[in-house]
Order: C-alpha cells, then structure tokens, then sequence
C-alpha cells in the first residue's frame, strides 16, 4: 500500500549522509562564543556530532527573523562556519515563514504584495504571513535564504506553517480553505529547492506537513512535554507519520518545554536519548541544558555510547534509508 501510495505522491529521496548523524541544539544557543564553547566540549569528550543548530537566538532581536545574523553576538559568521566545517560541523538555523510589524522585512512584504491578505492589500493576519502561492513571493523569499546559505549554512529549519489564514485571499485565486493544507508543501518546496540549489545537497528540518510532503525530508515532531508521556506519544507518532509514507523523521530528545526538577529530567533524558539514536534523525533540542556534561560525568559516559551506537551503525543505516526511499518505506 506504502510503495503504491508513494508512487502517486511521491517518496523521500535519501538526505545527506551528515544529516544521520547527531544535532545538538538547545533554545537557543546566542553567540559566536557559546557555538565555539560547545563544539569545543563535543570534540574534547569525544562525542560524535555532526551538526550544530540555531534556534530563535541568532538574529539581533532573538524571534524577529530577518535572515542576518547579530552583528553584536555573531560578528563574523562566515569565519564561524569556516571553522565549524574545518572541526566536521554543519550548521543549522531556524526560521518561519512570518513576519511581525516590527520585522525590518514587514513593510517590504506588505508593499510587494508578497503576503496572504484580507483585502486592500493588508495583511490577513496581525503578522504578514508569506504568499507561497505567488512565484514572485517564493523568488523573494528564496533570495533572503540564499543568503545565509551562501554564508556557510547547511540546512534551513522551516518551523511552523501550520497558520496558513483560513479567511486570507492568495495569489492563487483561491481561499484559505483550499490553500491551508497546500501551504506546508508550498513552504516546504520553496526551502529544499533553494537549499539544494546553493549547496547542491537536499535537506530541510520541517515542522508541518500534508500528503507529498515526504518528497522533502526532514520532518520532526514540534514541541514535546519533557515527560514520560510524551516521549511515548512521540514514538506513536513516529510510527504515524513513518506509515503514512514519511521515510524519515525525528523529535526532541529530552524534551522540548521546561523541565520539572532535574532529578526527573536527568532520568527522564537519559532514556530518551537512545530512543533518539534508533530514530533516523536524531536532534537534542529544547530548554537548556542539553548538553550531556552539564548532567555529571556518568550521564556524560551513557550519552556518549548512545551516540557512539548510532555511528557504528552507520553502515546499516544508509543501506535501510537507500531501501526506504526507493520503496517509500518507514526506516
């Protein structure tokens, strides 16, 4: 049913192999210097990483995404991603397909016609939402990503795209009810044809999906409780989502929303920890701390031969993701 279904909606092609190997993340790291801290730490206790994240914390206003890092805290990023590539990281960052009115970008989008609007050419929504369905929309868009690729970045985290306005008129000519469920695959595609454009490697870190959005992997699953409860949900889901021809996918080891007491969180992280390494992507990420060596040496020591699993495993793994996505099968 998997193989069929696909063949009509298309199948996850295999990401870059760096992208099987562990993210670390935290919301959110905020400076050149706190990057350069961890990956440091990674490195001298010897756990296997392959990418490094930024959350909402690289612009100058930590959430205003105007695709330039802060030239206060990030002062040169093409030196910091030089380095980071010479040390065997790639760099991931986060943004959303909004902007709010204090966004130096808002006036451009509303003036341009680039946004979902509600009449008169003002936005549908408080924040202007981007208008994917509109080409010239999607060329501009693609040009403030390609910025930042052209710098050094290795993968565009695509959050959100659920909000798509329900009562919004698009370029398309049609409503919010015809555009809603198109607009993760829309979002989706303008982020992978960049991306792949600039580095000459396919890959996006998504958050909302339709049917056909396994055509541009990575999905993940938003924000978990750091409970018991939902890293059992996110194993259900997975198995969901890996069913309805998602091939690949990932979630928050440990937890994305603040811990309770950390005697809990620290027991609680380290079962989901291997759980996050036999998933195919495998990304620490949420309230800090995530990095193991904040929790003790011991917690440090399993952390590390979690991951270290995950690597030997390798082999195995890209031989499956080869199998799943010429098949349209869950790894």
């Amino acid at each position: 049913i998997l193989s069929e279904y696909t063949a009509l909606t298309g199948r996850s092609p295999v990401p870059p192999t760096w992208s099987f190997g562990l993210w670390m993340s935290r919301l959110t790291y905020k400076s050149d210097e706190e990057v350069r801290q961890v990956t440091g730490e990674l490195r001298r206790r010897k756990i296997p990483c392959d990418v490094i994240h930024l959350d909402t914390g690289w612009f100058e206003t930590e959430w205003r995404c105007d695709y330039r890092f802060s030239p206060t805290r990030f002062p040169h990023p093409g030196k910091l991603m030089a380095d980071l590539k010479a040390q065997g990281f790639h760099l991931s960052v986060w943004q959303v397909p909004y902007f709010t009115p204090s966004n130096p970008l808002y006036t451009e989008a509303v003036r341009e016609g680039y946004i979902v609007c509600a009449g008169g050419g003002q936005s549908a929504t408080e924040d202007a939402t981007i208008d994917f369905s509109n080409p010239r929309a999607v060329r501009w868009y693609q040009g403030l990503l390609e910025g930042v690729l052209r710098e050094g970045v290795s993968c565009i985290k695509a959050d959100f795209g659920e909000g798509a306005p329900l009562g919004g008129q698009y370029a398309s000519g049609k409503s919010g009810f015809y555009e809603h469920n198109l607009y993760p695959i829309r979002y989706s595609q303008a982020v992978w044809d960049v991306t792949q454009r600039v580095t000459g490697e396919a890959i996006l870190w998504g958050r909302s999906a339709w049917a056909g959005c396994q055509r541009f992997p990575i999905h993940w699953g938003g924000d978990a409780e750091t409970t018991d409860c939902a890293m059992a949900a996110t194993l259900r889901a997975g198995l969901s989502l890996g069913l309805c021809g998602f091939s690949f996918w990932s979630h928050d080891i440990g937890g994305f929303v603040k811990r309770t007491s950390e005697e809990l969180y620290k027991e609680l992280y380290r079962r989901w920890v291997p759980f996050g390494m036999l998933t195919s992507h495998s990304r620490c990420h949420g309230f800090p701390p995530k990095e193991p060596w904040h929790y003790g040496e011991e917690f440090t020591d399993e952390f590390r031969r979690a991951v270290e699993m995950k690597y030997r495993l390798m082999p195995y793994i890209l031989a499956q993701a080869k199998q799943c996505s010429e098949h349209g099968h869950p790894m």
